[in-house]
């Protein structure tokens, strides 16, 4: 699916029910959609996977998260984007749950 999030088309995939989480990975979305972090996450989670852009800012994220009609999700995301999603959970803690960095080998 599709999504129009501040300037940039983003394509995202769900699975899973329960809770929000959103899993932001680097890579394609199609690696994503076969990937065994988001198989193991729906098993539990409402997933929602997305790749950021490589300008990855503020207003993308908070587009993408209102866009979606996510509330208050937990965001899972790789090690490049810990720095910035850490950042965000402490400005806007009224938008993200918790952020959880992945360990490269997942």
């Amino acid at each position: 699916a599709l999504l129009q999030a501040g300037t940039v088309e983003t394509s995202y995939v769900r699975a899973g029910s329960g809770s929000p989480v959103l899993l932001l990975r680097r890579g394609s979305l199609g690696e994503m959609a076969g990937s065994e972090i988001l198989r193991t996450l729906a098993a539990r989670f409402r997933v929602t996977g997305a790749v950021p852009p490589e300008n990855l800012d503020e207003g993308w994220l908070r587009d993408l998260i209102d866009g979606l009609g996510l509330d208050r999700p937990h965001v899972v995301a790789d090690a490049a984007f810990a720095s910035f999603l850490r950042r965000f959970a402490t400005s806007h803690p009224e938008r993200v749950a918790g952020v959880e960095i992945l360990e490269s080998r997942l």
